[in-house]
């Protein structure tokens, strides 16, 4: 066997000085590169990702007093969202991510991209409109071209990406525990850089500040009954919700308010129907003076009680269910998914509700109380086939009519029923995304994103939304028609949709939310007939000498007046303007007492507005007196949509000469 002798080497202290010196520089030598490669290449990737946003046209952003720049991204915890406002995850979700907006203070930015699915739904204005219903309070960018899409390789809708201070994409999320995980990460990302975060905010102007105020501002869904009570007497009655401020109006056939449901804050809270809250209420059904509410926002049905004038939740907890695949009993137990209508079918005891989240439509027995599927499998498709054979895609609307249910599915842009055993039957549909505006027969036939319907013995009358007309559904032809009483009116430029979402029949006449128009359009069906449905609230004015009121931080400029002189008060319209008749508008002239309230000294009711003139009562000097009301006032033209004006504005009065008159300009 052969050996080897490792020699020794004998080395003086200096020479294993220096090879450990030439070590140790070779090994800091190497961390500083890596340390500049890696921040350039942080940095790169950095400038990669924000150039990416801030290239965005600046007329494709909204909610911003300017477009983002650069440094307005520089060392923040950037949460792009990812969304479109047909889709009810999408709109699920908005709520939690505005919780996390207020983590801004510790240099988080959401900002929402707004990706096109339909072919309609890329308009700029009509993004804004939905910013403004879901009261969207972060920058959003109009992602027209699906560059951004694109760019980040999104595959679905809602989807999140998490992008650290340095510019790195974190992590992207997209599944049902989205949300969780997104917060999770995003908190864990402000710790590790919390002394290096950009804490400034960014200048928002919410869309909302742009728009003009109306009585309703994006009515969804409508209902009605013959059966309302009023005064003892049962009348009919129309019910709208409002999803911009999460209230519930309930109306005579006339306009005229009769309840309001809802304490106009989002929330989720039962009580009376001053103090209960809704978070985007959606369809409702009314039976034995009780209206049930879908209130998709809290995954909840609610119940509105006329006899007690409370609000009671019924299913939910407020939490997002998954797929119902067996009966759940007791109902306390069930979580539901943005459910978007309810209908009763086929009869009293059992409530059909369209859960969109989870692609089904599901039965609550009211009498014992269990929650079971009626339709769908839960997988987003168009398949017809029985009870869980079937496959749907976002059900938004039912309606019963002969021993089946009838229902509109969004995403398929498709018409379909289902009989009491729950056989579904699509009448009008392809396939997801396919869908556009031809008529002809059902096999032939588009639509693009449906919302609503109703059925009778003439056909399904469909409110398009997207292509912003109303087709009907004709059951003896199997054929699809743009409804015959629009046709000469958009010829004539008299009447345009704009993102219609509801539709009910009453007597001779369609009830029709025009959601981004902020109003409801009736049709006569015998003559064709189209009117504004106007809305005109009571005038509650308190009774006697003191009327509390809060001022507006918006009061208008102080007006100097004089002493001991008659006062006349003066409207004046812009050319093509008028006062609203129907509507109550007033004014009060007030002599204030203290910081919360004031004596009555005259009021202004809409008789003596309607003469666009009147005389105020001589004041005296040095006292305090308010001028304070609201003025309905509408374009001197048929269906014009009506505004209000609030007027709040101090009076100074002084022994001095000054212009003896007011004047309030009502122009939109």
């Amino acid at each position: 066997m052969l050996k080897f002798t490792i020699p020794k080497i004998n080395m003086s202290t200096k020479d294993r000085s220096l090879i450990l010196f030439f070590i140790v520089s070779i090994i800091v030598a190497w961390s500083i590169f890596s340390a500049i490669s890696f921040l350039y290449d942080s940095s790169k990737q950095s400038n990669l990702i924000i150039n990416k946003i801030v290239k965005t046209d600046k007329k494709n952003w909204i909610n911003l007093v300017e477009p983002l720049q650069k440094e307005d991204l520089k060392n923040k915890i950037i949460i792009l969202n990812f969304w479109n406002y047909s889709c009810q995850s999408c709109i699920q979700n908005i709520d939690k991510l505005k919780k996390l907006k207020a983590k801004e203070r510790d240099g988080v930015l959401i900002i929402g991209i707004h990706v096109k699915f339909f072919n309609d739904d890329s308009k700029l204005q009509a993004i804004k409109k939905a910013v403004e219903k879901y009261d969207i309070n972060f920058p959003v960018i109009d992602d027209l071209d699906s560059k951004l899409y694109n760019e980040f390789s999104i595959k679905s809708l809602p989807t999140y990406i998490l992008i650290n201070p340095l510019g790195k994409v974190k992590n992207t999320y997209s599944n049902s525990q989205a949300i969780k995980n997104l917060e999770k990460d995003a908190n864990f990302l402000a710790k590790k850089y919390r002394y290096r975060l950009n804490k400034k905010p960014v200048n928002i102007l919410l869309e909302k500040n742009n728009l003009v105020k109306t009585i309703l501002k994006s009515p969804s869904r409508l209902s009605f009954t013959s059966e309302f009570k009023v005064n003892s007497e049962n009348k009919p009655a129309i019910f709208i919700s409002d999803v911009s401020t999460n209230n519930i109006l309930v109306t005579s056939t006339s306009g005229k308010i009769l309840e309001k449901i809802g304490n106009s804050k989002l929330g989720f809270e039962d009580g009376s129907f001053e103090s209960a809250s809704f978070n985007n209420p959606q369809g409702m059904t009314f039976e034995a003076n009780k209206l049930y509410i879908s209130d998709s926002g809290n995954n909840a049905i609610r119940v509105a009680d006329f006899d007690k004038r409370s609000v009671e939740t019924i299913i939910g907890d407020g939490q997002v269910g998954g797929i119902v695949e067996n009966s759940i009993k007791p109902v306390a137990n069930s979580r539901l998914n943005s459910p978007s209508d309810i209908e009763f079918f086929p009869d009293y005891n059992n409530l059909l509700i369209a859960n969109s989240g989870t692609n089904q439509i599901l039965t609550f027995n009211v009498r014992d109380k269990t929650l079971t599927a009626f339709v769908g499998s839960g997988k987003l498709g168009l398949k017809d086939g029985a009870g869980k054979e079937a496959e749907l895609a976002q059900p938004l609307d039912l309606y019963a009519y002969k021993n089946e249910v009838y229902f509109i599915d969004s995403k398929s842009s498709s018409l379909r029923k289902a009989d009491v055993n729950g056989n579904v039957k699509t009448l009008v549909g392809k396939k997801i995304g396919s869908f556009g505006h031809r008529n002809g027969s059902a096999a032939e036939a588009l639509m693009q994103n449906p919302t609503s319907l109703t059925v009778d013995d003439t056909g399904a009358y469909i409110v398009d939304s997207l292509n912003h007309i109303i087709r009907r559904y004709n059951f003896e032809t199997n054929t699809v028609s743009d409804y015959e009483s629009f046709s000469d009116n958009f010829k004539e430029n008299i009447l345009k949709l704009d993102e219609p979402s509801s539709i009910v029949s009453m007597a001779d006449r369609f009830y029709i939310s025009d959601t981004n128009n902020s109003r409801i359009i009736t049709i006569k069906r015998s003559n064709y007939e189209t009117s504004l449905f106007d809305i005109i609230p009571s005038q509650k004015i308190k009774k006697g000498n003191i009327i509390n009121f809060t001022i507006n931080k918006e009061t208008v400029k102080d007006i100097k007046l004089p002493a001991n002189s008659d006062i006349k008060l003066s409207l004046n319209y812009g050319q093509g303007w008028k006062i609203n008749d129907y509507a109550p508008s007033y004014l009060n002239l007030l002599e204030m007492e203290n910081n919360s309230s004031a004596k009555l000294i005259k009021l202004i009711d809409w008789k003596d507005l309607k003469n666009n003139s009147t005389t105020l009562p001589q004041l005296k000097a040095n006292n305090s007196y308010f001028l304070q009301g609201l003025i309905y006032f509408c374009e001197d033209k048929k269906n014009s949509l009506c505004y209000i004006k609030e007027i709040q504005q101090n009076l100074i009065i002084e022994s001095k000469e000054h212009k003896n008159t007011i004047e309030i300009n009502l122009t939109k």
